[in-house]
């Protein structure tokens, strides 16, 4: 990955892949999101975290622009929102856990998470990326 120097004001450069971090402690679902990334045109995986305070450290190091977390990691996945929330600037954030409950999914969103995806969903988590990253309206 190269340095690009960004004009204050003018956002990314034209072109620029969105940046995307994961934050799962499970090896298996870091594997297959960072692989879906990877594959993925105009996406690149910036850091790949197995706990709440690794992730800030990538996210920040990456200047992530999307970091999708585990609830149910070491540290915590509510914790590492909060966290991530205060980098300036913030990624976006999509929580992600094996508890589909709505109660997981609240408190995920309570927490700063911009939308929650159920591991297992029929969700395709990298169209949730780009519309979370990426607006229509």
């Amino acid at each position: 990955m190269s340095d690009t120097a960004v004009d204050p004001g003018e956002g990314p450069p034209a072109g620029a892949a969105l940046r995307v971090l994961i934050a799962d402690d499970d090896a298996r679902v870091r594997d297959a999101l960072g692989a879906l990334i990877d594959d993925e045109p105009g996406m690149c995986l910036v850091g790949a975290a197995t706990d709440a305070e690794s992730a800030v450290a990538l996210a920040q190091q990456g200047q992530a622009e999307v970091a999708v977390v585990d609830l149910v990691m070491p540290g915590g996945g509510l914790q590492a929102v909060r966290r991530l929330r205060q980098l300036r600037p913030p990624p976006l954030v999509i929580g992600l856990s094996s508890l589909g409950d709505r109660a997981s999914a609240e408190s995920m969103l309570a927490e700063g998470a911009a939308r929650f995806v159920a591991k297992g969903s029929s969700d395709d988590l990298v169209q949730v990326i780009w519309e979370v990253a990426r607006p229509c309206c």
